[in-house]
């Protein structure tokens, strides 16, 4: 799929035999032949290692921790206010217990799911830059076109960036 945008930009999406690759106008537009062809190698290591998929279930289990912090949370700031009965009581400091059992479990997971991620994102891009790399050239080429795309995100203005 060729996505209409100026931004030099690839990705692998989807999953088993519905994968796609999609490559932006931006990049069509930098690189050349065997760029291009490196970069897309790039990809298809993505969807060859099965990453697109084991990377949507890590957002998903670190999304539900983040969850579980968050209701944690909820549960001591939403708490009614106090009272003076003393079973009223007794429910609201079990109450408050549990939501700091949730935040910490919660933000204790979050924590390791998200550095997790980061590690097999990190060890997942150099097994897709080997794929590349394996076809003639093609590390050569694969360099070349993150120099031209690094070059080109340097100038793209994003709509969330101050003038």
């Amino acid at each position: 799929y060729i996505i209409p945008t100026g931004e030099p930009n690839a990705f692998a999406a989807g999953r088993k035999d519905r994968t796609i690759v999609a490559v932006s106008e931006g990049l069509l537009a930098r690189l050349d032949e065997k760029e291009l062809c490196a970069v897309i190698a790039h990809e298809l290591g993505h969807i060859l290692h099965a990453d697109v998929g084991k990377h949507m279930q890590q957002a998903a289990m670190t999304a539900g921790f983040a969850g579980a912090l968050d209701f944690g949370w909820s549960i001591l700031t939403e708490r009614p206010s106090r009272s003076s009965k003393k079973k009223d009581k007794e429910e609201g400091d079990s109450a408050a217990v549990a939501g700091l059992a949730l935040m910490a479990v919660g933000a204790a997971q979050y924590a390791l799911g998200s550095l997790t991620r980061m590690a097999y994102s990190r060890s997942d891009e150099f097994a897709a830059d080997a794929v590349a790399a394996r076809m003639p050239n093609g590390a050569q080429a694969l360099a070349r076109a993150l120099r031209k795309i690094e070059a080109a995100r340097r100038f793209v203005v994003h709509p969330t960036a101050e003038a």
